[in-house]
């Protein structure tokens, strides 16, 4: 899975045009797919007795529907200002609330003004049985705004096969992503934990 999202991260990369950070929905699209058909790839590889057939109908996910979440979740993601430096605890709030409706358990730690929000989340495995745990990491933050945006920067536009808005693709994509899955993960019999760490202030400290 790791493989898969770090594939999915980097395929959603290529097609940023960086000077208005918009995100190509297109590659949404391609990328899930995609992503899917390198889990089959790297299963054969670890297995050579794996059943590419009995995968795809035990997978069972609908790609329309989870393309769909996807822009739906980023959309909301790009409506909270969380320019480097700034507040992003309703952001994290919102990221929290979605995975605690999907039984996730979580922790916060905070800046001196308790404003800049780190969040920690985790879906249980079923069988605890010390495989290591998988994490999905991305920050929250994203760089000023340039006066050269011809949309609201912090309202998601779609154009074309494009959407556009601050963070689209740095790295709000990602984080849209990882939330839209994270209900397949839950109603999937894990063999490890999943966590989710979502952190701020990349841009600027790394933090």
């Amino acid at each position: 899975l790791a493989e898969i999202f770090k594939f999915g991260y980097q395929e959603s990369y290529k097609s940023t045009y960086y000077e208005n950070g918009n995100f190509d929905n297109n590659r949404i699209g391609t990328g899930i797919a995609e992503m899917q058909w390198k889990l089959i790839d790297f299963l054969k590889e670890d297995n050579p007795r794996f059943n590419e057939n009995k995968f795809i109908k035990a997978m069972d996910i609908n790609l329309e529907e989870l393309y769909n979440n996807s822009v739906k979740i980023l959309t909301d993601l790009i409506g909270f200002r969380t320019i480097s430096g700034e507040d992003n605890s309703a952001l994290i709030n919102y990221c929290e609330d979605y995975l605690h409706k999907l039984g996730a358990t979580s922790f916060k730690t905070f800046d001196k003004e308790k404003k800049r929000i780190n969040l920690f989340a985790t879906l249980k495995s079923k069988n605890t049985n010390g495989i290591k745990p998988i994490i999905l990491s991305g920050h929250t933050d994203t760089v000023p705004v340039s006066k050269s945006w011809s949309t609201d920067p912090f309202k998601a536009t779609i154009k074309g096969d494009k959407l556009y808005g601050r963070g689209s693709c740095d790295m709000k994509g990602f984080i849209a992503c990882t939330l839209a899955f994270a209900p397949i993960y839950a109603e999937t019999n894990l063999n490890r934990d999943i966590h989710f760490s979502f952190t701020f202030d990349e841009e600027t400290a790394c933090l």
